[in-house]
């Protein structure tokens, strides 16, 4: 027979494993999401703010296009007497051409998506097709022209604000650094592709310059338009994006509802269950004790 629980102790109860709590979209939201994305919101309506800003300064007559003209120029005369740079900005530049930025966001998109993460690879590849699609657009609205330069080192077609390949290298290395940022653990692995992503944006924007296919306005232009769409991309995705937690981070114990530790049972209930008292050592029985004769 069973020994029955002292008055005042209670047997640890063994809690019902629950179904696992969820690192990504559709599940709870963690201490300080919904301040992120509120921070991101703010950060993609202020980006935006100042590149419409830009957009209405860029036109003939203005002082920015007249500061423009003047530093373009500047910058032409420097790159004709250094023709390693020139060749370093034509390798460099191809990093932000419409070709090269799709054919890595579909070879990391694929990659994601054999690895299970869909989510991710889905946002990865419409940020950055649907970033191209809004470069296109503000463009045509705007209707810059590009620069006009004696003995030119590069030519391109199209509009000129903004910057396409600024504003892809942007969205397309951004938008890689997010996933990574949301799927790997240690900070200094996410700050790396943080920092990764920012060179690499960097480098191209300056290459147009370098090259004298954009005016510097241009550049940033791009580079404000690309980093407004992925802060709006990012809020308004979070709740939907991360299909599953940092891939180093490791799992609860299962068993057990919310992962935590079962409890200890009570030195009581140690006691009952092995059937002896405090205080008396194991393999002894008690005796009778022995009558006066």
């Amino acid at each position: 027979m069973g020994l029955k629980a002292g008055a005042g102790q209670r047997a640890p109860a063994r809690r019902r494993a629950g179904p696992a709590r969820r690192d990504g979209p559709g599940g709870p939201d963690r201490p300080g999401d919904r301040g992120r994305r509120q921070a991101l919101g703010v950060a993609a309506a202020v980006l935006a703010a100042a590149v419409a800003v830009l957009a209405t300064q860029v036109g003939p007559g203005t002082a920015l296009a007249r500061a423009d003209a003047a530093l373009a120029a500047d910058i032409h005369a420097w790159a004709r007497r250094s023709p390693g740079w020139v060749t370093a900005a034509r390798a460099v530049t191809t990093l932000g051409a419409t070709a090269w930025v799709w054919a890595v966001a579909a070879v990391a998109a694929a990659a994601l998506a054999v690895s299970g993460r869909w989510r991710p690879a889905a946002y990865l590849a419409v940020a950055v097709v649907a970033g191209g699609a809004l470069n296109t657009a503000v463009k045509v609205v705007v209707g810059r022209a590009r620069p006009e330069l004696a003995d030119p080192l590069a030519t391109a077609g199209g509009r000129s604000f903004p910057s396409g390949h600024a504003m892809a290298a942007t969205v397309a290395y951004g938008a890689l650094a997010t996933v990574v940022v949301a799927l790997v653990a240690g900070r200094r692995r996410r700050w790396a592709a943080v920092g990764v992503a920012a060179t690499l944006a960097g480098a191209v924007g300056a290459t147009r310059l370098v090259l004298g296919v954009h005016y510097p306005s241009d550049v940033a232009g791009g580079a404000l338009l690309g980093l407004a769409w992925l802060a709006a991309t990012a809020a308004v995705t979070a709740p939907w994006r991360a299909g599953r937690g940092p891939v180093n981070a490791r799992p609860p114990p299962t068993g057990l509802a919310g992962g935590r530790a079962p409890p200890r049972p009570s030195a009581g209930a140690s006691r009952r269950r092995s059937g002896r008292r405090p205080g008396r050592p194991p393999g002894r029985r008690s005796r009778p004790p022995r009558g006066r004769g």
